[in-house]
């Protein structure tokens, strides 16, 4: 039986009772146990007065009552009833408080989607809460000592203007390009963020340990490259270098979800090797083609394979002012021009020179390239190419034997031809 009066819950069967009560929009716990009855509530809430000290009250002109002491139904967390709250939530890898009050209740006759399992025909009360913390504002704010509660509550939801800067990162952005981008913005250096990127401490996050040290990838230009998660970000102006980064890293730790590590494992890939791939499908198609284009790479690198390199332009020896070369427009410059890049890393990333996979990513790709990359879903024609072109139209062109790629090779270039005789 489910008993709701006047702010008092009551579950109870015949041998034992559940009683709680909404005392100031909190659910105060007050029985469970042996039968009672719903008008012995008030004597079970009875406790005795605290001091004042330094606890916060939660109703004004009480010195009674105390979160510190207040047995809560759901415990929040980072304010008062000190044991452990059920839910944390995390910003940017930050713990953020929660301060759950009372919303409504309903009674039910069948459990609603989202709810755990239970048995059909049992009646349910469904209790609603609504987290008053979210409401807090970032600023400045000013305080009187000895406030209540709900006084503070009130203080830190009003409206504070934050100044922040929002950026947005598109799909296949390089790591230093990002770097740049942030320092533009005038929230660090490039280097600063490069700097703490590549060898500041983000174990918090599960990709994290998937990601080889340097130690391990001596031949990789940039541990952090292909990890920060390009999209649309907020950042507090007045940040550490730290949580910028973390801000990538979170969202990217949030994108690869426990189903993608299990897939990672029944194929025997690394994170590593599928970033780096899925890098490639992103600066070599980025669109509708991603499946297809990755299905080409993989096949290439297919045990047995009669092309086992990638040969992609967009890291290459071959210079082209029209393509975004990794080699040449961001390695290249780093180290003070092409000749003085450390052969073993130009000789690492260079798809016409290295068998497989290049050390590490070249860019940073989005999820569709990811998902891409990690189980690509080709059309039926392309599922056993080996080769593809595009013209500057956008088409593609696939091809199983090098004979038909340069068939194709010559489509494109006619294409090519008859657009620039249009301009």
């Amino acid at each position: 039986m489910i008993n709701v009066r006047q702010g008092v819950f009551h579950l109870r069967n015949e041998e034992a009772s559940y009683l709680f009560r909404v005392k100031d929009g909190f659910l105060e716990h007050l029985h469970f146990g042996a039968r009672a009855e719903t008008s012995d509530a008030p004597a079970f809430a009875a406790r005795p007065g605290c001091g004042w000290g330094g606890s916060t009250l939660y109703r004004e002109g009480s010195n009674a009552d105390c979160l510190d002491i207040l047995p809560l139904e759901w415990s929040g967390c980072g304010r008062g009833d000190y044991r452990e709250s059920p839910l944390e939530l995390s910003i940017g890898g930050r713990a953020v408080s929660t301060d759950f009050r009372y919303l409504g209740c309903e009674v039910l006759k069948e459990p609603p989607p989202s709810a755990l399992p239970v048995s059909r025909g049992q009646t349910i009360l469904a209790v609603y809460l609504e987290d008053a913390a979210a409401k807090l504002q970032y600023g400045e704010f000013s305080l009187e000592p000895g406030s209540s509660y709900d006084t503070l509550i009130e203080a830190l939801s009003e409206y504070a203007k934050a100044e922040s800067v929002r950026l947005t990162f598109p799909e296949g952005t390089t790591a230093i390009a990002i770097a740049q981008k942030m320092e533009q913005a005038g929230l660090c250096t490039a280097k600063e963020f490069l700097e703490e990127a590549n060898t500041g401490d983000f174990s918090e996050y599960t990709f994290w340990q998937y990601v080889p040290d340097d130690t391990e990838a001596p031949d990789r230009f940039l541990k952090c490259e292909g990890y920060l998660f390009p999209d649309t970000y907020e950042f507090l102006a007045d940040d550490t270098v730290h949580n910028y980064v973390a801000t990538f890293y979170s969202h990217f730790d949030q994108q690869f979800t426990d189903a993608m590590y299990k897939e990672l494992d029944q194929q025997g890939l690394s994170l590593s090797e599928v970033i780096t791939l899925a890098s490639f499908v992103q600066e070599e198609a980025g669109n509708d083609q991603d499946n297809n284009v990755a299905q080409v790479f993989r096949n290439r690198l297919a045990e047995g394979s009669p092309y086992p390199k990638l040969q992609s332009n967009t890291s290459s020896y071959v210079q082209s002012d029209a393509d975004n070369n990794y080699l040449w427009n961001w390695v290249a410059p780093w180290y003070g021009g092409w000749e003085k890049i450390p052969e073993n890393i130009r000789n690492a990333y260079d798809t016409y020179t290295c068998t497989g996979l290049p050390a590490g990513p070249i860019s940073n790709p989005g999820l569709a390239a990811i998902r891409a990359a990690l189980a690509p879903q080709p059309d039926a024609e392309v599922q056993d190419c080996y080769f593809f072109v595009t013209d500057l139209s956008g088409q593609y062109y696939y091809a199983r034997t090098y004979a038909e790629h340069q068939t194709n090779c010559q489509k494109a270039a006619d294409v090519n031809r008859s657009l620039a005789a249009k301009k």
